[in-house]
Protein backbone atom coordinates (compact mmCIF):
# COMPACT_ATOMS: atom_id res chain seq x y z
CA UNK A 1 0.00 0.00 0.00
CA UNK A 2 1.17 3.38 -0.83
CA UNK A 3 -1.27 5.60 0.80
CA UNK A 4 -1.95 5.51 4.32
CA UNK A 5 -5.28 6.28 5.77
CA UNK A 6 -5.37 7.83 9.82
CA UNK A 7 -8.30 9.15 11.17
CA UNK A 8 -7.68 12.37 13.25
CA UNK A 9 -10.41 14.15 15.44
CA UNK A 10 -12.97 13.01 13.08
CA UNK A 11 -11.37 13.92 9.58
CA UNK A 12 -9.63 11.29 7.33
CA UNK A 13 -5.79 11.48 6.39
CA UNK A 14 -4.60 10.37 3.31
CA UNK A 15 -0.47 10.55 3.20
CA UNK A 16 0.85 9.20 -0.11
CA UNK A 17 3.98 7.22 0.43
CA UNK A 18 5.90 8.76 -3.33
CA UNK A 19 8.20 11.50 -3.94
CA UNK A 20 6.41 11.70 -7.37
CA UNK A 21 2.50 11.45 -7.42
CA UNK A 22 1.69 9.64 -10.41
CA UNK A 23 -0.64 6.73 -11.33
CA UNK A 24 -0.68 4.26 -8.96
CA UNK A 25 -0.45 6.46 -6.11
CA UNK A 26 -3.70 8.00 -7.67
CA UNK A 27 -5.48 5.30 -8.14
CA UNK A 28 -5.36 4.13 -4.99
CA UNK A 29 -5.85 7.93 -3.20
CA UNK A 30 -9.07 8.55 -5.60
CA UNK A 31 -10.48 4.22 -4.73
CA UNK A 32 -9.98 5.28 -0.75
CA UNK A 33 -12.20 8.70 -1.34
CA UNK A 34 -14.46 7.20 -3.25
CA UNK A 35 -14.83 4.21 -0.22
CA UNK A 36 -14.93 7.31 2.25
CA UNK A 37 -17.35 9.62 0.66
CA UNK A 38 -19.87 6.44 0.23
CA UNK A 39 -19.25 5.27 3.82
CA UNK A 40 -20.55 9.23 4.38
CA UNK A 41 -17.03 10.80 5.53
CA UNK A 42 -16.69 13.77 3.99
CA UNK A 43 -13.78 15.52 5.83
CA UNK A 44 -10.99 15.00 3.92
CA UNK A 45 -7.13 16.28 4.31
CA UNK A 46 -4.34 14.65 1.76
CA UNK A 47 -1.01 15.28 3.33
CA UNK A 48 0.89 16.12 0.39
CA UNK A 49 4.26 16.11 3.05
CA UNK A 50 6.26 13.24 1.20
CA UNK A 51 5.36 14.29 -2.63
CA UNK A 52 8.14 16.66 -4.23
CA UNK A 53 6.18 16.40 -7.74
CA UNK A 54 3.20 14.90 -9.06
CA UNK A 55 2.15 14.29 -12.79
CA UNK A 56 -0.85 14.90 -14.60
CA UNK A 57 -2.26 11.61 -13.01
CA UNK A 58 -2.17 13.22 -9.51
CA UNK A 59 -3.44 16.31 -10.60
CA UNK A 60 -6.67 14.72 -11.94
CA UNK A 61 -6.66 12.67 -8.57
CA UNK A 62 -6.64 15.74 -6.74
CA UNK A 63 -9.51 17.45 -8.73
CA UNK A 64 -11.54 14.24 -8.96
CA UNK A 65 -11.21 13.58 -4.89
CA UNK A 66 -12.75 17.36 -4.63
CA UNK A 67 -15.06 17.14 -6.73
CA UNK A 68 -16.01 13.65 -5.15
CA UNK A 69 -15.77 14.91 -1.80
CA UNK A 70 -17.74 18.33 -2.64
CA UNK A 71 -20.79 16.79 -4.65
CA UNK A 72 -21.69 14.57 -1.81
CA UNK A 73 -21.50 18.30 1.00
CA UNK A 74 -18.06 17.07 1.96
CA UNK A 75 -14.86 19.14 1.67
CA UNK A 76 -10.88 18.14 1.18
CA UNK A 77 -8.12 20.04 2.08
CA UNK A 78 -4.82 19.97 1.02
CA UNK A 79 -1.41 19.62 3.58
CA UNK A 80 2.19 20.09 3.32
CA UNK A 81 2.04 21.25 -0.09
CA UNK A 82 5.97 21.32 -1.63
CA UNK A 83 6.59 24.23 -3.68
CA UNK A 84 7.45 22.72 -6.28
CA UNK A 85 3.35 20.93 -6.41
CA UNK A 86 2.02 24.83 -5.03
CA UNK A 87 3.90 25.97 -8.18
CA UNK A 88 2.17 23.50 -10.65
CA UNK A 89 -1.54 24.33 -9.08
CA UNK A 90 -0.54 28.05 -9.79
CA UNK A 91 0.27 27.05 -12.83
CA UNK A 92 -3.25 25.38 -14.39
CA UNK A 93 -5.47 27.80 -12.54
CA UNK A 94 -6.08 25.37 -9.03
CA UNK A 95 -4.53 27.09 -6.28
CA UNK A 96 -8.26 28.76 -5.64
CA UNK A 97 -9.47 25.73 -6.02
CA UNK A 98 -8.31 24.23 -2.82
CA UNK A 99 -7.37 25.32 1.08
CA UNK A 100 -4.23 24.63 1.78
CA UNK A 101 -2.06 24.04 4.72
CA UNK A 102 1.41 24.09 6.07
CA UNK A 103 0.75 21.07 8.40
CA UNK A 104 -1.94 18.24 8.74
CA UNK A 105 -3.28 19.96 12.47
CA UNK A 106 -3.59 22.76 11.12
CA UNK A 107 -6.03 21.40 7.85
CA UNK A 108 -7.65 19.26 10.82
CA UNK A 109 -8.12 22.27 13.23
CA UNK A 110 -10.12 24.19 10.11
CA UNK A 111 -12.59 21.70 10.53
CA UNK A 112 -13.20 22.03 14.11
CA UNK A 113 -13.58 25.88 13.64
CA UNK A 114 -15.84 25.84 10.24
CA UNK A 115 -18.28 23.73 12.25
CA UNK A 116 -18.20 25.99 15.60
CA UNK A 117 -18.75 28.95 13.48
Amino acid sequence: MRVSVTEQSGVLVFAPRASVMGEEESVELHEKVRENVKAQKYRMVVDLSGVEWMNSRGLGFLIAALSSATAAGGHLCLAHVSPKVRQLLGIVGLVASFEMYSTVAEAVGSYTRTSSQ
